[in-house]
């Protein structure tokens, strides 16, 4: 009789109460990456023990951190386009991953933008979308200028970075509007330290502590390269402990003002960093075809300098934050 009752469950899809639910799934293999499209949202660690295994997000690297924390990782490319990829391991060693790439930028969490379109002024529209996370500490970090590339002046990068991460920290716009927002930063000069972002883009579950710009290479149709790295607290939200910036040396970017008659993929190294910076004070994108006059748009454009003057959407979202 018994038999037959394990035949009859397994005719029927139903697996007997003594079946091993704690065997790894098929996908869990040994050794190498897992490719996120293979994996469910939410992978517990009985089924598979993911702590310190490399996640595969198309071009976006991401090991997955202890838990308790969160890695967020952005590769910004040669068309000015841009796809995001966050990790998180629960307090329970679960993990849960977040692809917030052009078809889910404008989820749940995403405010304002009612009345906009492809020639929405940047001062009426409020669209913004907000990530989970903050950076509410002194933002102390460096640049390692020994890698700025031959074509650019070390002075004049430094200056573009500083000047890039000021305008979120400082909501520079041309809105007239006040800045409100309590967010900090302080640029401590020349390291020797670099990003610790390798040739892929990949982004460690732990860093050194520090948050460092540096150049170095990166495959021919990037631009740049962010990974930060946040610390869960007591009211649900990450606190950013660490974010570095790898910028590709072989890119053509330009410092200051955009130069006469530029054409092609020359991108502003001002527009980028203040994109990049966006995301690690915790603004996530809103749609190209919807607002494309936001800093925190999903695509940069060449030859601009525009992202570096801050929307009202971009704005209100770093007054939601701080």
């Amino acid at each position: 009789m018994r038999k037959l009752l394990v035949v009859l469950a397994l005719s029927l899809g139903v697996f007997p109460a003594t079946a091993d639910i704690t065997a790894p799934a098929p996908w869990c293999h040994a050794g190498g990456p897992l490719e996120a499209s293979t994996l469910p949202r939410r992978v517990l660690p009985h089924v598979c023990d993911l702590e310190g295994r490399t996640i595969r997000d198309g071009p976006l690297r991401i090991v997955v951190p202890p838990p308790g924390q969160m890695v967020g990782s952005e590769a910004m490319f040669t068309d000015g386009s841009t796809q995001l990829f966050e990790v998180r391991t629960l307090a329970d060693g679960s993990v849960t991953f977040r692809d917030v790439g052009p078809e889910s930028v404008e989820g749940h969490n995403t405010h304002g933008g009612g009345t906009a379109g492809p020639h929405q002024n940047p001062c009426t529209d409020d669209a913004y979308t907000l990530s989970e996370a903050r950076d509410t500490g002194p933002h102390e970090w460096f640049f390692k200028a020994s890698t700025t590339p031959s074509g650019l002046s070390v002075g004049a990068v430094a200056q573009d970075l500083l000047t890039g991460t000021n305008a979120v920290t400082s909501s520079h716009n041309d809105c007239e509007l006040a800045d409100e927002v309590d967010a900090h930063q302080a640029y401590r000069g020349n390291t020797t330290r670099g990003s610790g972002i390798n040739f892929e883009g990949t982004c460690g579950s732990e860093g050194d502590g520090h948050y460092t710009v540096d150049f170095g290479n990166l495959p021919d149709n990037n631009l740049a390269r962010t990974c930060w790295r946040g610390l869960k607290t007591a009211e649900g939200w990450y606190e950013i402990t660490e974010a570095d910036v790898k910028l590709r040396n072989a890119a053509t970017f330009f410092t200051g003002v955009t130069p006469r008659g530029c054409s092609g993929s020359r991108f502003s190294l001002q527009a980028v960093i203040t994109h990049e910076v966006g995301h690690v004070y915790g603004i996530r994108h809103v749609t190209e075809d919807l607002h494309p006059e936001l800093t925190m748009s999903e695509r940069t454009p060449a030859c601009s300098v525009d992202p570096v003057t801050l929307g009202l959407g971009d704005i209100m979202a770093l007054r939601a934050l701080y």
